[in-house]
């Protein structure tokens, strides 16, 4: 049940982060990861460092029961796919300015229990 909880708050927090909209770009972005996952993708802008025009802010990307699974990746491996999307993210995220990394989390999600969760930082390409 705590875990029910988490998975509510997490999905909470990520819906209230990012209440910058989204560009078409980062729009057709996430549509084209949910697409080659398998699964739903959340992206969110950094609410904080846009208000106050801060160049250190995170940019969140984060799936949920991807069809690739992912908690069987060692931490290297998972960087590295982590890494090429942010390559990608790169390309075509708005207010690049205000982001120094790009947060990815992995969540597995089972009767509503959280079953696994990784997360990695990667520095904005």
């Amino acid at each position: 049940m705590n875990r029910f909880i988490a998975l509510v708050l997490l999905l909470m927090i990520s819906c209230n982060t990012g209440r910058e909209l989204l560009s078409d770009g980062e729009k057709r972005f996430r549509q084209q990861l949910q697409e080659e996952c398998g699964c739903e993708v959340s992206l969110a802008h950094d609410d904080f460092a846009l208000q106050n025009d801060n160049s250190t802010g995170t940019f969140q990307v984060t799936f949920i029961n991807s069809s690739v699974y992912y908690c069987d990746s060692d931490s290297s491996e998972l960087a590295r796919i982590s890494g090429n999307i942010a390559k990608r993210l790169a390309v075509i995220m708005s207010n690049k300015k205000n982001y120094s990394n790009i947060r990815f989390t992995y969540l597995q999600v089972s009767k509503d229990e959280i079953t696994c969760t990784r997360h990695i930082m990667i520095r904005r390409p």
